[in-house]
C-alpha cells in the first residue's frame, strides 16, 4: 500500500496548522515523503489489525491500535473502545468538499448527573461502649473476640466477670501457661517467679484461673486411664505462685480456684505418689485461710 502526497498540500497544511511559512522547496519535498511513508505504514499495520479480528471494515479502533504500535500518540474522540457498538466513518460530499464524520449517539443530561456510586458521608464521631459490666455489646462497632473455653458452665459464670484483652496479651498468656507446664524445670521455674511476682498479670488473671481449674477437671476425669499427678502437680504450684502474689486481687476468683485446689486434696485415686500433691493443695489451702 502505497500513498503518496503533494508537496502542494504538505504546503498548506504547514501554513495553516504550524505557521510555517518560510520553508524551502527542499524541506516541504522531504517532509511530504517522510508523512507518505508514515501514513502508508500506519494504514499497512491497521490492515493486519483488522485480518487479526477477521472483520471487512477498517475501523478507527484499528488505526488507534497501528499508532500504539508505532509509540505515536493515538487519536482523541475518533474512536470507541466498546465492543458492542463501533463508530465508523461517514462520507459526506457537499459544495464540492468531502468530509468524514462519525455519528454521535445521543445521550440524556439526566443520566449524566445521576451519580454511578454512592457518596461517601463526612467523617463524623460516634459514642459507644467499650464494655458494660466487664462484658463487651454485641454492636458493629466492637470487634468480635471468641475465647475458647471447654466448660459450658464456667463459659455462663466467666462472662460476667471476662475482660478484653490485646493480642499481646493473648501471647504472654499463652507462653507462660506453656511455660508452666512444660517439661523444662528451669523455664517452669521462670514462670513461677512471673507470677508470684508481676503486678500485670490482673487483666489475665480469670484466664489463668480458668485454666487452673479446667487442667484440674480434665486430669481428674474418671476416663482419664492413665498417672497425670506430674500435671497436677504442676498447676498446684502455678496456684501457690498466684497466691503469693500480694498485688493481684483473688478474692474474686476464689470460688473457682477453691474447687480445683480441694479436689487435689480430698480426691481418692489420683496416683500410688500422691503425698507430696496433697501436701502442696493443703498449703495452697493454708494460704486462702490467711488470706482471708
Amino acid at each position: 500500500m502505497t500513498i503518496q502526497f503533494s508537496v502542494e498540500s504538505i504546503e498548506y497544511l504547514a501554513e495553516k496548522l504550524s505557521d510555517c511559512r518560510y520553508l524551502c522547496d527542499e524541506s516541504l519535498v522531504y517532509l511530504t515523503l517522510q508523512i507518505s511513508a508514515t501514513i502508508s505504514n500506519l494504514l499497512q499495520d491497521a490492515c493486519k489489525v483488522l485480518r487479526k479480528c477477521r472483520r471487512n471494515d477498517l475501523t478507527t479502533e484499528d488505526f488507534a491500535f497501528a499508532l500504539k504500535l508505532n509509540h505515536l500518540e493515538p487519536m482523541y474522540g475518533g474512536y470507541t473502545t466498546s465492543s458492542i457498538e463501533r463508530l465508523l466513518f461517514h462520507k459526506i460530499k457537499k459544495d464540492n468538499r468531502i468530509l468524514y464524520h462519525i455519528t454521535d449517539n445521543i445521550v440524556q443530561f439526566d443520566e449524566l448527573i445521576i451519580p454511578q456510586s454512592k457518596i461517601p458521608l463526612d467523617i463524623s464521631i460516634r459514642i459507644h461502649w467499650l464494655a458494660v459490666n466487664g462484658k463487651q455489646p454485641e454492636i458493629n462497632e466492637n470487634p468480635i473476640i471468641d475465647i475458647p473455653i471447654r466448660s459450658t458452665v464456667l463459659k455462663k459464670k466467666l462472662n460476667k466477670t471476662s475482660h478484653i484483652i490485646s493480642k499481646e496479651q493473648q501471647i504472654y498468656y499463652k507462653e507462660l501457661t506453656e511455660m508452666c507446664i512444660c517439661s523444662n524445670e528451669q523455664k517452669r521455674k521462670q514462670a513461677l517467679l512471673i507470677l508470684s511476682a508481676d503486678n500485670s498479670l490482673q487483666q489475665i488473671l480469670s484466664r489463668l484461673i480458668l485454666f487452673i481449674s479446667e487442667g484440674v477437671r480434665v486430669n481428674l476425669a474418671p476416663t482419664s486411664t492413665f498417672d497425670r499427678s506430674i500435671i497436677l502437680k504442676y498447676l498446684m504450684q502455678m496456684s501457690d505462685a498466684l497466691l503469693q502474689n500480694e498485688e493481684l486481687y483473688l478474692e474474686r476468683y476464689l470460688h473457682y480456684l477453691l474447687p480445683a485446689i480441694l479436689s487435689c486434696l480430698l480426691e481418692r485415686r489420683i496416683s500410688r505418689d500422691h503425698w507430696s500433691l496433697r501436701d502442696l493443695a493443703a498449703k495452697c489451702c493454708k494460704q486462702i485461710i490467711r488470706f482471708e
